[in-house]
């Protein structure tokens, strides 16, 4: 570790009575400190600055930034409500442009059609070989015998979830071989649930 840097009597009365009114930089520089050091002994003697330079610096750091925000083609702060305004505007207006479009709004229509097709696709290979259903989509129309099937199942005990192929049986099931060979026919499976 370095050596601890100690000011002379003369230079810390110089610090106290010029602190308020001087910048960190030119302190630094008259006393031959660096910033950690001021800043040690800022808070032994609680040292603060004016509002006043406090004020002028806030006012000279904004103008800096707002010259190299200019550069850089930044809005300022002072602008940036406005320009937030003016490109919300834009958006909406560029948003009617489109609707009125004939020819996105076909693109569009055509991409959304797309999409359910695929999605209603997929749902349906998930469910013709027995997965779960991801969304609630219809996919298939189910005959009236496999409803009516299904019904007669759940009163014998089989537990069959909405729009699945898969009936559970538990110890409560009334088994029935005839109604096992319909529903295997139609495309349900039978487990045996472990308990």
């Amino acid at each position: 570790m370095g050596k601890k840097i100690e000011l002379t009597k003369e230079q810390i009365d110089w610090l106290i009575e010029n602190y308020k009114h001087t910048q960190n930089q030119d302190i630094c520089d008259k006393l031959s400190i660096t910033r950690p050091v001021l800043c040690r002994i800022r808070r032994t003697y609680n040292l603060k600055k004016c509002e006043e330079l406090l004020k002028e610096l806030n006012k000279k750091n904004r103008e800096k930034a707002d010259k190299k925000n200019k550069e850089l083609g930044y809005p300022n702060q002072i602008n940036l409500k406005i320009h937030q305004k003016k490109a919300l505007e834009n958006a909406k207006k560029t948003l009617k442009e489109k609707w009125q479009d004939e020819e996105w709004v076909k693109q569009r229509n055509k991409n959304v059609s797309e999409g359910l097709k695929k999605t209603y696709k997929a749902e349906r290979r998930r469910v013709l070989f027995g997965f779960e259903q991801k969304t609630n989509l219809r996919v298939i129309n189910t005959p009236r015998n496999k409803v009516m099937l299904k019904h007669n199942l759940r009163k014998h005990g089989y537990e069959i979830e909405k729009n699945s192929n898969i009936a559970y049986i538990n110890d409560n099931t009334k088994q029935s071989a005839l109604m096992e060979k319909r529903g295997v026919i139609m495309g349900i499976k039978f487990i045996k649930k472990q308990m």
